[in-house]
């Protein structure tokens, strides 16, 4: 594993030289050095899909809605839809994957569980498929705290303490036009016989009526930013005083329903009527205006102000580095991520795009 991530990166350095010439010379909003990476990257944002590369190498992307993949329809325009395949069935063809059984697919060399089932990698391939997929919904968090506690009625499993997983288990949310669904993320990683393929995969599943349901798969090639958020939303085992540190480098210490009084003292900036303006302000390094919107109830938004195209690609890469994969994009570019009690969204402009953060409602 060590070997392969070191010759991937000597060859990207190695490439470094003819990408840089290549940035320079190209007027391609989404390509270029970004300002918290450092590396040279190109980024796509369209058709309801996303991905982005640095130096040339495919990091991050939306698996493409237009074919199933690992026999899952997933990502499409309109994440909820008739296609979109149960928890139960979603591992069962994981797991055919994983096992060689499913055409089209190179063989795995290496598969591994993360989160809660990963210090039960053992007894998890003990188990007949049926309890093996009964276990691993127990472990992502879909049956609730009091779920886990079933865990101990499966073969190896009977002297399991499930203590802290009941004591740490949240329930997570997020909004798709405007309905919220619960939501719970699992993710695996994988390692193929091609020396450059091993990644992890997030699969993003909502309750609909009660029952789990896939959405969306997102597939990582690597994992080396010390920038990057602890906290994945949905995700169970992760420590939600984390969500905190990542949000308090936008929020700035602000919080929703504060009045303008407090967020001026807060900011050291006057207030304007229902308005906080600083004209000169920056975020994830890059500049930009921000604006703290005020109503009847307090704070109700933040809104961060951008000039030109490359803004909002390199806003985009700083916000995944944050908060992983967007819950949605839409027709117009614009992108959202939601935690239970935020909203997220990037706005797509050529001139000044934006990015707002909001209450969730």
């Amino acid at each position: 594993m060590k070997v392969k991530k070191i010759s991937l990166w000597l060859i990207c350095f190695t490439l470094l030289f003819t990408f840089s010439i290549n940035a320079l010379a190209t007027d391609e909003a989404g390509a270029f050095t970004h300002p918290e990476v450092g590396e040279f990257m190109t980024i796509h944002v369209d058709n309801h899909l996303a991905d982005f590369e640095i130096y040339g190498f495919t990091y991050y992307r939306l698996i493409p809605y237009e074919e199933p993949y690992r026999g899952l329809n997933v990502n499409a325009p309109e994440l909820i839809n008739e296609k979109n395949a149960s928890f139960e069935v979603a591992m069962e063809k994981l797991l055919d994957c994983v096992d060689g059984k499913m055409e089209g697919y190179p063989p795995i060399v290496s598969f591994n569980y993360t989160g809660y089932a990963l210090q039960f990698e053992k007894q998890l391939k003990a188990l007949d498929r049926a309890d093996q997929i009964k276990a691993l919904r127990i472990l992502s968090g879909m049956d609730g705290a009091q779920g886990f506690q079933d865990l101990k009625n499966l073969p190896g499993f009977e002297n399991t303490d499930v203590s802290n997983m009941v004591e740490s288990h949240q329930d997570y949310f997020v909004r798709i036009n405007g309905v919220q669904y619960p939501y719970r993320i699992m993710m695996f990683f994988f390692e193929e016989e091609d020396w450059y393929e091993y990644y992890n995969e997030r699969f993003h599943f909502i309750q609909v009526e009660g029952e789990w349901k896939l959405i969306r798969i997102a597939k990582e090639y690597s994992d080396e930013y010390s920038q990057r958020s602890k906290y994945i939303h949905g995700f169970e085992g992760t420590d939600p005083a984390l969500v905190a540190d990542t949000n308090f480098e936008a929020l700035r210490g602000t919080a929703w329903g504060m009045s303008s009084q407090q967020a001026s003292t807060l900011l050291k900036a006057q207030a304007n009527e229902d308005e906080i303006v600083l004209e000169k302000d920056q975020l994830y390094r890059v500049p930009a205006k921000s604006s703290y919107q005020f109503g009847e109830s307090g704070l109700e938004s933040i809104t961060y102000t951008f000039d030109g195209l490359q803004r909002y690609y390199s806003i985009f890469v700083s916000l995944y580095i944050r908060y992983f994969d967007p819950i949605g994009i839409d027709e117009n570019r614009t992108i959202t991520w939601c935690q239970n009690d935020m909203n997220i969204t990037l706005s797509y402009d050529e001139a000044t795009p934006t990015l707002t953060f909001s209450p969730a409602k």
